[in-house]
């Protein structure tokens, strides 16, 4: 490559390493707070919520959501998204009603082209600009025989996070939750343990997905962009580097 190309190609790459900075932190890092992002999912649940009752559905309270049900009687404070199971006939009634959901409550169950890879729904407020806006996840579960386990039809979280019994034929009841409430299974947090360890109950710092949180690390969307900035930085570092080489030796020889 000439010394001309390999000098403007670096240019180029790391042109796009800032451009890609740039974009991460206006298009996708939140303008507000993480408070105000989680109190924008408390409304938001609670249309999901009514909908949910107008239509005889039932869903639950699942991984951090319901951690934190149990542990702080809301958030979990690095939280920024809430989850929900069901079964996979709710799951499919969601669907056939969800033109008038959307049409009543304000709100998509499937807008979000990632629910449609592993089988789960993303809410979201109607318009939403974002995918990364304020959702709810809501995933179908059902009783595996074998194990004597209900299971995650998406194996989001790996096997480890399921519920022992059949959960779907237990009682449920009504936990708070922020100044609503949340429904899970009456008297059986096997899940918890399951997911989180038999030290569930013993708050430790995590990332949040979008929000940097004092004292951990730093949101996890962003290492999905760490990587093909820090590739295309070094590559234009390098690029640089051998033009750089190559100038001073054609300097030297002349």
């Amino acid at each position: 490559m000439q010394k001309s190309n390999l000098f403007v190609a670096g240019i180029i790459l790391l042109f796009f390493s800032v451009v890609c900075c740039f974009a991460v932190n206006v298009a996708v890092l939140p303008n507000k707070s993480l408070r105000q992002h989680q109190l924008d999912l408390l409304e938001l649940y609670g249309a999901f919520k009514r909908a949910c009752n107008d239509h005889n559905i039932r869903c639950w309270a699942t991984a951090g959501t319901l951690l934190g049900a149990v542990r702080h009687n809301g958030f979990i404070p690095h939280d920024d998204d809430m989850d929900f199971e069901c079964s996979k006939e709710d799951y499919q009634k969601l669907l056939d009603v969800e033109e008038e959901i959307t049409e009543k409550y304000g709100i998509t169950l499937s807008k979000d082209p990632i629910c449609k890879t592993v089988n789960m729904l993303k809410v979201h407020w109607k318009g939403s600009s974002s995918s990364w806006d304020a959702f709810l996840d809501v995933i179908p579960v059902q009783y595996d025989s074998v194990r004597r386990k209900t299971v995650m039809l998406p194996r989001i979280w790996g096997d480890t996070c399921s519920w022992e019994g059949d959960i779907l034929r237990n009682q449920f009841e009504e936990l708070p939750f922020e100044d609503t409430t949340v429904m899970a299974p009456k008297g059986n947090l096997s899940y918890l343990e399951n997911c989180y360890g038999k030290n569930w109950r013993i708050p430790k710092k995590s990332a949040s997905h979008l929000y940097f949180v004092k004292g951990t690390s730093a949101p996890t969307i962003l290492w999905f962009t760490i990587l093909p900035f820090a590739i295309t930085t070094v590559a234009g570092f390098i690029l640089l580097a051998v033009y750089h080489k190559q100038h001073v030796m054609t300097v030297t020889r002349t």
